[in-house]
């Protein structure tokens, strides 16, 4: 609960840096933590919003447009539809997590297949950085097995 507080007293400086919850993350890779006001527990980004940015309207969702799911910056978070974000979701590579370690795993998906990165990361940055690479390497090959389809006349 003190982060909770010392963040609403003392929001980080960097502003549009990933703001990471310190808590051990669940399987699916989010915060948890209590909310004061309603004395229930809930998912760390949502109650975080709810301190420093005011109600999430209901059967809306959060959206981390960071796609880091711990972080708790209200910046990185996008009220939308369930439906939106699922839509946003199918169209992504793939994500990052934190580990119990404190590592950080890159996942991805190719043709409905879910994979890892072959090793964890130290850092939030490499972990994205590997994943961007993996994105843009199969893009470019997506982009070479049409061209070959082109040219062979298939």
């Amino acid at each position: 609960m003190g982060f909770l507080f010392d963040l609403i007293d003392n929001p980080p400086v960097d502003a549009e840096a990933c703001w990471l919850w310190p808590g051990r993350p669940r399987p699916d890779g989010y915060g948890v933590t209590s909310d004061p006001i309603l004395g229930s527990t809930g998912y760390a980004h949502r109650i975080v919003y709810r301190w420093l940015v005011g109600p999430i309207p209901h059967e809306m969702q959060l959206d981390h447009l960071c796609r880091v799911k711990l972080c708790v910056n209200p910046a990185h978070l996008e009220v939308v539809t369930g439906a939106e974000n699922i839509r946003r979701a199918a169209g992504r590579f793939g994500h990052v997590r934190q580990l119990p370690s404190g590592n950080w795993q890159a996942l991805y998906s190719r043709d409905g297949t879910k994979h890892k990165a072959p090793g964890t990361f130290a850092d939030l940055a490499d972990a994205e950085a590997w994943l961007q690479a993996a994105d843009r390497r199969d893009q470019e090959a997506i982009a070479r097995a049409l061209s070959d389809l082109a040219t062979d006349g298939g």
